[in-house]
């Protein structure tokens, strides 16, 4: 079978997963959500967006701000911030 057959791509038959999870890679999705993982709680315990930024891996504070409010839902500084008492 060629390398770049389609078989393989596909994981070679029915039942086996694609090539990436069975050699153990993963999809760049996937290490995104797991590098976010821990930044909420950075967050919560007072950490600088800069601060948790770096701490999941990130050197640039826009891409990990761009990545965490894919993923979160809401932007680091927001979470950073927690719940307001001024809102209705």
């Amino acid at each position: 079978m060629r390398a770049g057959s389609p078989a393989l791509r596909r994981g070679g038959g029915p039942g086996e997963p694609p090539v990436p999870r069975r050699t153990g890679h993963e999809s760049p999705r996937r290490r995104t959500t797991l590098r976010i993982h821990h930044a909420p709680a950075h967050l919560t315990d007072g950490m600088s967006v800069t601060g948790a930024a770096v701490a999941c891996g990130w050197s640039n504070p826009s891409r990990f701000t761009g990545a965490f409010t894919g993923i979160v839902g809401q932007t680091p500084g927001r979470r950073r911030a927690g719940p307001r008492s001024d809102r209705a």
